[in-house]
């Protein structure tokens, strides 16, 4: 995933400069490819106002996604497309 300025400039509006920072490219463009997997098409929306969820590790990301993808079923891209705010779904446990 390459980020161009206009992202750059997103990311510094929603987020802080410790969050960012904590950013690792490795781990994002796997969660990026696991997205894209599933047919998540707007990894890149997702990415740029839920910073903190791409912030988990690789496994947890995963195991937290396909808890997501059970709780809205088959439709869960097209849904989460709808509405990227579904994606709060992850952080409950």
């Amino acid at each position: 995933m390459i980020l161009d300025e206009i992202d750059e400039k997103i990311l510094h509006e929603n987020f802080d400069e410790e969050m960012i920072s904590q950013i690792d490219m490795d781990n994002i463009s796997k969660i990026f490819d696991y997205l894209y997997r599933n047919g998540i098409y707007y990894a890149k929306d997702l990415f740029l106002s839920f910073l903190d969820l791409f912030l988990l590790s690789y496994d947890e990301f995963v195991k937290r996604f396909e808890k997501f993808k059970n709780k809205l079923g088959v439709d869960f891209a097209e849904l989460l497309g709808d509405d990227l705010s579904l994606i709060e779904y992850m952080y409950i446990d």
